[in-house]
């Protein structure tokens, strides 16, 4: 074998190698991504679950309390104003309807 095949040789493994370490970099940063953002979804989700369905419960509580007393026309003054229950700030929007 000659002197310039071997080279040749040398290159094309060298090259083999250099290509499957770029591929294990870019699949490796592909997995990191994939994990962050399952975590972020996962996050996401704890935040709803401490904040907005029990805000969201409580906010069904308050229409269930208002509809019953404004069927027996027993509504205060204040009950439209805003305020804050168990930790959770409200407001009150009323429509002209």
């Amino acid at each position: 074998m000659s002197f310039f095949r071997k080279s040749i040789l040398k290159n094309e493994t060298g090259f083999a190698l250099f290509e499957a370490l770029v591929s294990v970099v870019l699949l490796s940063m592909g997995l990191v991504v994939v994990a962050q953002v399952f975590l972020r979804s996962v996050d996401a989700h704890r935040a709803l679950e401490k904040q907005v369905y029990p805000a969201q419960t409580l906010a069904d509580e308050l229409m269930k309390k208002m509809e019953i007393r404004a069927r027996v026309g027993d509504l205060p003054k204040d009950f439209f104003e805003s305020g804050e229950i168990e930790g959770f700030q409200y407001r009150i929007v009323t429509t002209p309807w």
